[in-house]
């Protein structure tokens, strides 16, 4: 500010004092005094730039705050999920009645189709999503299966391949940033019903089962050779025994969102994992394992550990494991929990030795607990963090093990995409 600047400002603050003087309280404000204070408040904001508080903001300087104050915002993030706590959306119900993951919900082919702007409002408020297949001709529902020799690496029955891509209203796109799906097709004779669900989802079986074998379990399904052919355009299928008209739905469906877990990744840089924690590990380099996820399971044995499965219970160095509550529920066949199955590499009472920088860990419901594609086995260098806090809104979840916060869907959403922004796609959690 010049001389010449600060003497009229100096000017214009002398007039102000004075006119406060003599104006009388409860009276008009005088003409000279709201000219004065135009006057003055125009010198304010040429020579209080940017101090003043009245100081119009160009949109650039705006755009370029708002800019500053996003970023500052997303590294903050990013810091906190490499350092100290990370948020994982648990797709499988393997940890269940401990966490809950992805549930369905059937419903009749008549029940209406959900509206359009109803869509977004479910997926924030109840964290559903609804799915249908719809006949394009007349004829008969065939299922695609894995040939026998294919089963095993793709651990499904149901013949899938996989995606990366988005719905984009009724078209599917692939040049939007999107998570892995599952793309199953179903046949109406030879004509193909592509479904996507999200990649995580594993419980298609299950499902199908209820759907169209509903007096058979999801194991006998799979075993109805009767009902199996090979045919040269639709391969390997089940032969159902549902047939449908042009136009007709035959599945419809709701996909409902699993539990929010958060794990804390500072803890193991002080401390060994213990035996009964919930534990948060990397699939990346794992023998038998084709993917890149983060897995959740109970760990159940460190180094030089010698675990055995002998009448339902699990045993850790000779003695029956109660490290955790989930140990004594599925020993006793407490409530949700069915007790350990002796399978894989506890079959015939064998024991299995944990090796040296390695730990042993297992699901909570038994029928997945020893079947996992890697024996339960893990390099300690694997682990990214233990369980630290789980959200949920299962009413079973957290039965006898975890005692998660039970929230509204909506914040678990919210909680949802802000690991999505501060994470990309590039991995997922999941829980098998």
């Amino acid at each position: 500010m010049t001389e010449e600047q600060r003497g009229e400002f100096l000017n214009l603050q002398s007039r102000l004092i004075e006119i406060k003087k003599t104006w009388k309280r409860n009276t008009p404000m005088p003409a000279d005094l709201e000219t004065t204070l135009d006057t003055f408040d125009k010198r304010l904001i040429t020579y209080g730039e940017p101090f003043y508080r009245n100081v119009p903001i160009s949109l650039s300087r705006m755009f370029s705050e708002n800019a500053e104050v996003i970023w500052v915002a997303m590294f903050a993030a990013l810091v906190i999920r490499t350092f100290f706590f990370q948020p994982f959306r648990i797709p499988t119900c393997s940890m269940f009645p401990s966490y809950s993951g992805m549930v369905t919900r059937l419903h009749k082919d008549t029940d209406p189709k959900v509206s359009l702007w109803k869509v977004p409002f479910r997926w924030v408020a109840t964290g559903e999503t609804n799915y249908r297949c719809v006949a394009p001709c007349d004829g008969r529902v065939y299922i695609p299966l894995f040939p026998p020799e294919e089963v095993m690496g793709a651990n499904s029955l149901m013949r899938y391949k996989k995606e990366k891509g988005m719905m984009f209203f009724s078209y599917w796109v692939t040049w939007l940033p999107a998570e892995e799906v599952r793309t199953y097709t179903i046949y109406v004779d030879d004509q193909p019903v592509v479904l996507r669900v999200p990649g995580e989802f594993t419980d298609m079986e299950a499902l199908l089962q209820k759907k169209f074998f509903p007096q058979h379990n999801k194991e006998e399904m799979f075993t109805l050779f009767e009902h199996m052919e090979r045919e040269p355009k639709r391969g390997f299928c089940l032969k159902t025994q549902r047939f449908v008209k042009r136009g007709e739905t035959f599945l419809n469906f709701d996909i409902l969102e699993g539990d929010m877990v958060f794990a804390d990744r500072m803890t193991y840089h002080f401390r060994q994992p213990r035996v009964g924690e919930s534990v948060v590990f990397k699939t990346k380099k794992i023998p038998q394992l084709d993917s890149d996820f983060f897995y959740i399971k109970r760990l159940v044995g460190r180094e030089g550990d010698r675990l055995s499965i002998k009448d339902g219970c699990l045993y850790r160095n000779g003695k029956e494991i109660t490290e955790h509550p989930a140990f004594t529920a599925n020993n006793r066949k407490l409530g949700l929990y069915a007790g350990y199955v002796a399978k894989g590499c506890f079959e015939d009472g064998k024991e299995a030795v944990v090796e040296p920088k390695h730990l042993f860990v297992l699901g909570d419901i038994p029928r997945t607990v020893t079947t996992v594609g890697f024996g339960g086995r893990c390099r300690r260098r694997r682990l990214s963090g233990r369980h630290f806090l789980s959200c949920t809104r299962s009413p079973g979840a957290g039965d006898g093990a975890e005692k998660p916060i039970r929230m509204s869907v909506p914040i678990a959403r919210i909680l949802c995409l802000t690991r999505i922004l501060s994470e990309g796609s590039k991995k997922t959690f999941c829980a098998v």
